[in-house]
């Protein structure tokens, strides 16, 4: 009786083990077929022209001078974006219909260096950096109150003040005279 009780645990005991394996192994192939599936975000950022820009948002950048890689984008259908080179150095400039004054620029620093600025007749601030991990960048924003519109004018490195002013003063288009 000591053998069979014995010899029907071990019989038990392999059949147990046998159908634990083929469970194993039945689901790490039933999980190997699942489809993979993944949820895409779109990029908000799709590249234009000025046309369109004008056409979408209603909205117009002056280009300025002596620039180059000039190319245009559009953010969410709500944001107009310039992107070019001048002394080699990048620049990016956006415009978005807005009612208040805000920070457009996606440059979002502890900013050492803050002064006030006039665009125009707009009022506006410029943020710069004396250093930050060896490039200095910089934000000129400004608001036009008559037809509720928000510009920002950045640079990657070497911000200075005057040249965010001056630059800030040739893209800005006046939407009224």
């Amino acid at each position: 009786m000591k053998l069979n009780f014995k010899l029907f645990f071990v019989c038990v005991l392999v059949v147990i083990i046998v159908l634990v394996c083929f469970f194993m192994i039945s689901h790490m192939k039933n999980k190997n077929e699942e489809k993979i599936t993944t949820t895409q975000i779109a990029n908000p950022m799709k590249k234009s022209t000025p046309q369109e820009i004008i056409n979408t948002i209603g909205v117009k950048f002056n280009e300025p001078k002596n620039v180059t890689e000039i190319n245009y984008f559009i953010i969410s259908n709500q944001v107009a974006q310039m992107n070019f080179i001048k002394d080699g150095i990048s620049f990016t400039s956006r415009i978005k219909p807005a009612n208040q004054f805000e920070d457009i620029s996606g440059m979002y620093f502890n900013w050492n260096n803050e002064q006030d600025c006039k665009i125009a007749w707009c009022s506006g601030k410029i943020y710069f950096m004396n250093d930050a991990e060896n490039k200095n960048p910089g934000i000129c924003i400004w608001y036009d109150v008559a037809p509720g519109l928000m510009y920002s004018l950045s640079m990657d490195d070497k911000s200075n003040p005057e040249i965010l002013l001056n630059l800030a003063n040739e893209i800005y288009h006046k939407s009224q005279e």
